[in-house]
């Protein structure tokens, strides 16, 4: 609406008249931003008709409370008063314009200008919550999207098997680690901590997690993988280097030939299981590590008290049976699904 500068000098017409003073010509900067301030309602009334319903109904809880007073101020100013040329008005927003050219038309200038720089800044509140809401749910899609895509990523048959592989790379360390006596100990721990290995992981993780946030157009779930899989694949061989190296001195602890085919199969069933696990909820990999282990530990601490006292080959083997039939029954648990 605009308020004509007639209407205005109608206003300050009646301030004059009932002050007793002559009438000042009219105040152009005060009708421009009175002018402004209805023309900005209109504006913002537009902008938040166009909201989603639900924002609306969110702003209005976090931020709205002032909506009321703006509603208590409007009736605060026209119960007072009489508008007899806008009762016939059926349309809500004519009948506001004709009241408040009224107003103004009585000298009330002011007092409608304060009315609408009070709603203007209220509704600006509700606008500025429904803008707020609306960037964090533009952010939430997307971050959806991203770990969607994370999901699929890893549930390929690619990345499975390099998770995998990381897992059955640390497992070969240990389980080599736990066939030597308590002497070998200190063996090769110049390689055992993979931190600053494993470190550079992080960048690798890091440029997958920069490209699952590209474009619809530029993203490819091959090249993903791709990502993926060079993380992994280096991750896993971060125990390389402590493998190699005990394995090199396996010969000192009455390591043959025959020690050797018992380790490999020790290895391929430690594979099977790692498989396995990768397929198996949580709580049933725990039961069936510990069924096995529960199984047949008696027969493991008795064969590696006799090899620690004598690392000869006998024993050596009598060992990796033992750790044999621990890993078998962890497999068979597995396969049986825990039962």
């Amino acid at each position: 609406m605009r308020v004509h500068s007639t209407i205005l000098v109608m206003a300050l017409a009646a301030a004059g008249c009932a002050a007793g003073t002559p009438t000042g010509a009219s105040d152009p900067a005060a009708e421009q931003k009175l002018d402004q301030e209805v023309a900005r309602r209109a504006e913002l009334e537009k902008q938040w008709g166009e909201t989603a319903s639900e924002i609306r109904k969110e702003c209005d809880l976090k931020v709205g409370e002032c909506s009321m007073d703006v509603k208590d101020k409007r009736y605060d100013l026209v119960r007072r008063r009489s508008f007899p040329g806008c009762g016939a008005q059926v349309d809500p927003a004519a009948k506001v314009k004709c009241e408040d050219e009224a107003m103004v038309g009585l000298g009330e200038g002011e007092a409608v200008l304060e009315y609408y720089t009070f709603a203007n800044w209220c509704l600006k509140g509700l606008i500025d919550c429904a803008a707020e809401l609306e960037e964090e749910a533009a952010a939430d899609a997307k971050q959806a999207k991203i770990r969607q895509r994370e999901r699929t990523v890893e549930a390929t048959p690619i990345a499975v098997r390099w998770r995998e592989n990381v897992r059955i790379a640390e497992e070969k360390v240990k389980y080599v680690r736990s066939t030597l006596p308590p002497k070998a100990d200190t063996l090769c721990q110049e390689h055992a901590k993979h931190d600053d290995c494993l470190a550079q992981v992080a960048p690798l993780e890091k440029e997958l997690e920069t490209y699952l946030h590209s474009d619809d157009a530029a993203y490819k779930q091959t090249e993903a993988v791709k990502l993926y899989r060079k993380a992994r694949e280096h991750e896993a061989g971060c125990y390389q280097p402590e493998f190699d190296c005990l394995d090199a001195k396996l010969e000192k602890y009455a390591a043959t030939d025959r020690t050797r085919a018992l380790l490999q199969r020790n290895f391929e069933v430690i594979e099977q299981r790692e498989r396995l696990a990768s397929l198996a909820p949580d709580q049933v990999v725990e039961s069936c590590l510990l069924q096995g282990a529960s199984q047949h530990q008696d027969a493991v601490i008795a064969a590696y008290k006799q090899y620690a006292r004598q690392t000869v080959l006998f024993f050596r083997l009598q060992l990796h049976k033992a750790f044999l039939a621990v890993h078998e029954a962890q497999v068979q648990c597995l396969q049986r699904g825990g039962k």
